[in-house]
């Protein structure tokens, strides 16, 4: 493989520019771990995590409809890795909206 004659082969590796900041501390920045997003789902006293399955038969609706709310925003939720934890008492809270909504 040819190098042009124009480019310059040496490279300072200590040099960092701010505009392309170390490969491994921008991933830290903008993918948070699954242990860090459990974390913020963590439970209060007495407090259920529940998955949109377990939501979904203690409901009787579909997962499509559970997860067109957390989507939404209008029901809390986390994704921790490929699922979405949803403690109970936020649960409780998204259920009593709803009741409230309809009086």
């Amino acid at each position: 493989m040819k190098t042009p004659k124009n480019v310059d082969t040496a490279v300072d590796t200590q040099t960092i520019t701010p505009q392309q900041p170390p490969r491994n501390r921008a991933l830290s920045k903008t993918t948070p771990t699954a242990a860090a997003d459990l974390a913020r789902a963590r439970p209060r006293e007495n407090d259920t995590l529940l998955q949109i399955e377990d939501v979904c038969i203690k409901l009787g609706c579909s997962d499509r409809y559970i997860l067109d709310s957390v989507r939404s925003g209008a029901l809390k939720a986390n994704k921790v890795g490929k699922r979405w934890i949803i403690l109970q008492s936020n649960l409780i809270l998204w259920i009593t909206t709803l009741q409230s909504n309809r009086l």
